[in-house]
């Protein structure tokens, strides 16, 4: 009986537990709201109990919230304004505003649409910087031309004295001024004329008519001009001619060889040949036939080698001016 009570007075009897369940919710929803609102109004109510015990005067808190306690960190620190302060209901914070933009914080163009001017405006508290001209560089720069400039001068007439262009030359006392005007500089003497030649040298060309005898070299077929050994025995003899006057003193007269005719002449050979030779004017007179004989005669030898080692007639040899 008595466990009977217990349940009836708790409300959860084991019976009707299940039919108050579900026959009953809508109760059942205003018990859950009924409570809700009473844990809100025991949260509500703690707080200003909690602010009453706070601003009670003499107590520690009290004293700590005039301190600004509030505002510092667990170090005793003030806490920096970036860290947004904990809200409590009973706490108004006051709503800063921004300041207004003072006249040298407006925008630029704002300033100049104020002035009336397009250019730039410059307040008393801004600050510039212009830098003058360095006179220091430029009198350097000058005192390095102007010393160029003297270096070159006294260079050109230095050049001009030693090579006798401008020449300095003293004058004495008694000398009238314009005479030492008219001889402040003296030119340097002209250069000496060359005389000319009274009579150009004349180059003259003279030839003589040569002859002489091959001994033992008579052929019949000599005696026809037009067969084939007559005209290789004038090559052979003319080669030998043109050789000898080419080791001869003779070669500075720039001799020309033209053999005339080869004839048979008993069992010799007779050679005649025209021998041309130029020389000045002068020379005309001391160069003479027996000359080209001399020459012939020292040079018989070589021209017997140039003809296949044959012998010549040194008493025929003859020579006749014909120019």
């Amino acid at each position: 009986m008595s466990h009977t009570n217990q349940h009836n007075a708790n409300g959860h009897h084991p019976l009707n537990g299940g039919l108050n369940q579900h026959s009953n919710r809508g109760n059942t929803a205003v018990v859950y709201s009924s409570s809700s609102s009473e844990s809100a109004q025991s949260n509500s109510s703690a707080p200003n109990g909690n602010q009453n015990r706070r601003n009670e005067p003499g107590t520690g808190a009290h004293f700590m919230a005039q301190s600004g306690w509030s505002n510092r960190d667990q170090y005793g620190r003030p806490r920096q304004q970036s860290i947004a302060p904990v809200l409590t209901p009973s706490v108004a914070f006051p709503i800063f505003t921004p300041a207004p933009r003072q006249t040298h914080q407006q925008p630029l163009q704002q300033r100049q649409q104020k002035h009336g001017d397009s250019g730039a405006v410059l307040e008393p508290h801004q600050i510039t910087f212009s830098s003058g001209p360095n006179y220091r560089r430029i009198y350097l720069i000058a005192l390095i031309l102007v010393s160029l400039m003297l270096l070159s001068l006294i260079i050109v007439i230095t050049v001009l004295m030693a090579t006798k262009v401008l020449v300095f030359m003293e004058f004495s006392s008694s000398s009238s001024p314009s005479a030492q005007q008219s001889n402040a500089v003296a030119l340097p003497p002209p250069l000496p004329t060359l005389p000319t030649p009274a009579e150009i040298p004349r180059l003259v060309t003279r030839t003589f008519e040569c002859e002489l005898y091959v001994l033992d070299q008579a052929n019949q077929a000599y005696n026809d001009p037009n067969s084939f050994e007559q005209f290789q025995a004038h090559s052979i003899v003319q080669n030998a001619l043109i050789s000898m006057l080419e080791h001869s003193s003779l070669r500075d007269q720039s001799p020309s060889i033209s053999v005339e005719r080869i004839e048979n002449s008993g069992a010799d050979l007779h050679v005649v040949f025209r021998l041309s030779m130029v020389m000045l004017e002068q020379q005309n007179n001391s160069f003479r036939e027996q000359s080209v004989r001399n020459v012939l005669l020292s040079e018989a030898g070589l021209l017997e080698a140039y003809l296949n080692k044959t012998s010549l007639d040194r008493t025929r040899i003859s020579v006749r001016r014909t120019e």
